[in-house]
This record gives structure tokens, sequence and C-alpha cells, in this order.
């Protein structure tokens, strides 16, 4: 099973094609609970200060975690996700524009850039409105992110990997 990080103690740890609902391992000397990545469901024994700072972490992590979980899906090399105590870099988007349909290209402060298709990614009530084009060409810079006039936006994080699972598809075939 891999490690994919390892904090305070804690050794938290994915499998590959493991059974839903999407969640992770974390150790802590002898005791041991799984923790359902999207509802944050703990199941098992484990200290309670240990289990505070695990939860903390799982919700700084979130995002990450469901990219690792689909790529043990699909049996591919799962990312390190940052301990505690190790400064992050958050990511800005610096431009965001449309290009045509659901694609946009955004451009990062670490460099990045490229063209995403969130076409896939419209599930759920907030992002209903975003299946009309002329809605969705509506996006503006919030903050460091995009977002909709309806509220509706996507991690600045989020949308990297997007970028850089393209790219890596791109490059592969």
């Amino acid at each position: 099973m891999p490690e994919i990080s390892r904090f305070l103690g804690n050794i938290a740890r994915l499998h590959y094609r493991h059974h839903a609902p999407p969640h992770f391992h974390v150790h802590y000397g002898d005791y041991k609970v799984t923790i359902e990545i999207e509802l944050g469901v703990v199941n098992g024994r484990f200290p309670k200060r240990a289990l505070s700072a695990v939860l903390e972490w799982h919700e700084l992590n979130r995002s990450a975690l469901l990219l690792d979980w689909h790529k043990a899906e699909n049996r591919e090399t799962l990312d390190t996700i940052p301990p505690f105590g190790i400064a992050m870099n958050f990511l800005h988007l610096t431009q965001a524009h449309h290009v045509s349909g659901h694609w946009l290209h955004v451009s990062f402060d670490d460099g990045f850039s490229g063209i995403v298709d969130l076409s896939t990614e419209l599930d759920g009530p907030v992002f209903e409105p975003l299946w009309d084009i002329d809605f969705f060409r509506q996006t503006s810079l919030n903050g460091s992110t995009i977002e909709w006039p309806n509220g509706a936006d996507f991690a600045p994080e989020y949308l990297h990997s997007l970028l850089n699972a393209a790219s890596r598809s791109l490059a592969t075939a």
C-alpha cells in the first residue's frame, strides 16, 4: 500500500484499485483508521489529538486525496501530499479566458498555462447554469481562481491538476 504522506507520527496510505467509497488509511503506532475522502467519515480507533491532526490535514488536502484516489483506481503513480510543517505554495490564477465550448485558457503564477476542458466537471446544482455557454463565458478572476456570477468556482490547485493531467496525456499520446 503506497505511502502518500507522513506527518506528526501519522502515515497516510492509499490502496490501488480499492473498494468505494473513496478513502485513505492512516496508521499511528498500533492505531489504524480509514477516512472517507469526500465526507470525512472515520472508521477505526485513533488517539483524539492525532485524529484531530489527521482530519485537519484531510480538509486541507481533500482535492489532492481525490486525485490520488483516481490515480490509484487507474494504477497510476500516486503523488506525495505535503505533510504539516512544510511550507505550501498556494497557486494563483493570473489569467483566464474562454476559448470555446467549456474550454478555458488558464495561466498560473508558477508559469504553467494551457487549455482546460471543464465539460466533465460540471456536476451538481451549482454548476448546472454553466452548461449554458453564454453563462459559462461570464467567468472572471476572483482572488486566486475563476468564478461565475452564481458563485460557482474551481480551486486553482484543481485546475492546475487538470491541466497537468491533460499535458501528461498529450505527452504519452
